[in-house]
């Protein structure tokens, strides 16, 4: 449990939230391209 938090923690310190939504976004596509094949 702690060791979740600490880790996420410090992906958002080291990487720009800007960064880790296009991160999501780009994850999410991908996603949607495999489901939709």
């Amino acid at each position: 449990m702690f060791r979740q938090i600490t880790l996420r923690r410090s992906v958002a310190g080291s990487y720009p939230i800007r960064d880790i939504a296009e991160m999501m976004e780009i994850s999410r596509t991908t996603v949607y391209r495999y489901l939709a094949k």
